[in-house]
């Protein structure tokens, strides 16, 4: 046999085998994209609902943590939550205005106030304010709200006192008044008994 024929032979069988072979194969798609680049700007499947990524903040919040006391100092907050002073303020005048708005009664102490509307007070506070340390179990607002109302209480008190102050000064001042008008009715007693002494003594030597 030539060797032409020989290779005709071959090529004839390699070629049913490689049909074979394609025959038993499972068809398996090959992803469009799967060669395309990363930097390539092929426009993304119409209809995805792939979510868009969450920004995450670059730094965990820390857990600020309430004081194991009663009566916490302005100065002790501020050191617990990296506050400054005008910074507090901010957020005194905002718990001012939340608790105007939703008719608060200042002349009532926190531990008398409702529940509901503490929790209503924190919950507007929070909202309007979302960056502001709140503290864990937001003591830090509740903290705000005390001293809210003790500023006030303090204001009313000193409002008090020199109110009362102005009415002991005008009551002294009444009095003096009075004083005076009494000198003033003993002067012209003395004045008349004076007169008419004179006018008697007149008629004697007359």
């Amino acid at each position: 046999m030539a060797a032409e024929d020989t290779v005709e032979i071959l090529t004839e069988k390699l070629k049913i085998y490689q049909k074979l072979m394609e025959s038993f194969a499972p068809s398996i798609p090959v992803p469009l994209n799967i060669l395309t680049p990363q930097g390539s700007s092929t426009p993304s499947t119409q209809g995805s609902s792939t979510p868009a990524s969450i920004p995450f903040p670059t730094a965990v919040a820390k857990i600020i943590y309430k004081l194991t006391k009663r009566y916490i100092k302005v100065e002790e907050i501020l050191a617990l939550t990296d506050l400054k002073k005008n910074e507090y303020n901010n957020l005194l005048s905002e718990v001012r205005f939340v608790m105007a708005s939703l008719h608060t009664d200042f002349n009532i102490p926190y531990k008398s106030q409702n529940i509901n509307l503490i929790s209503k007070i924190i919950k507007k506070f929070t909202k309007r304010n979302p960056n502001a340390p709140f503290g864990e179990g937001n003591w830090v607002v509740k903290e705000l709200i005390k001293k809210h109302l003790q500023h006030r209480r303090d204001y009313v008190k000193r409002k008090n006192n020199i109110q009362h102050k102005k009415g002991k000064e005008k009551e002294r001042e009444r009095e003096k008044e009075k004083e005076k008008e009494r000198e003033n009715e003993k002067e012209k007693e003395k004045e008349n008994r004076n007169e008419i002494e004179r006018e008697n003594e007149n008629i004697k030597c007359k």
